[in-house]
């Protein structure tokens, strides 16, 4: 039993050590700093139907004043469901279209991969915004298409679920995305580099 409990220490303090590490890492690294709000930032975000609750206001203002820190970015939003996470996530994601990047929306659904794909289509509707939907639900004809345009740069947003990843790295795109848990209850985004042909991915 002794023996176990060591074991176990030494687990966690690996751990530890291995975590520090990497943030360690991760705070001295240099990203990409997004610019300040656009008008057409205030302009979409001001379409939201619904009243924010102030910790959607302070998740949504805290998401874009990380993306313009000019640091690697790893931010994990968690609130029950029907509580305006989607909301933050697609503020992040137009901020970053505005600036000039490809965004990805991972879900863990085709079912919430399609929902979110009208959300997005109706929030963008106004701007300049290609949004696509990668998923089963579309013919392989329609994946293929999406596929070029985000080699190409033509496809501002794409949604899907995790699985698309895989087509994605297959044809040479990789970049960084918003993804959302099964339970609905968070949302991370997570930044990496790009080795896109098109524009740069965020």
């Amino acid at each position: 039993m002794a023996e176990e409990k060591q074991r176990v220490r030494k687990a966690v303090a690996d751990l530890a050590e291995e975590l520090l590490e990497l943030y360690a890492s991760r705070a001295n690294s240099q990203g990409h700093g997004f610019a300040p709000d656009t008008p057409w930032q205030a302009e979409m975000e001001a379409s939201f139907p619904y009243e924010e609750t102030p910790d959607q206001l302070r998740a949504a203002a805290e998401v874009k004043l990380d993306m313009e820190a000019g640091r690697p970015m790893d931010r994990l939003v968690v609130g029950d469901v029907g509580y305006g996470k989607t909301e933050v996530a697609l503020r992040g994601a137009f901020k970053a279209i505005q600036d000039g990047k490809q965004v990805a929306v991972l879900v863990p659904t085709t079912v919430l991969a399609a929902q979110h794909h009208q959300t997005f289509s109706q929030r963008f509707a106004a701007f300049p915004i290609r949004v696509r939907l990668l998923s089963r639900f579309v013919s392989q004809a329609d994946q293929k298409t999406t596929l070029e345009g985000l080699r190409e740069g033509s496809v501002d947003l794409v949604i899907g679920p995790t699985g698309c990843c895989r087509r994605m790295s297959g044809s040479g795109i990789s970049g960084s995305w918003w993804s959302t848990r099964s339970s609905g209850s968070e949302w991370r985004r997570r930044s990496a580099s790009s080795s896109s042909a098109g524009r740069s991915t965020s």
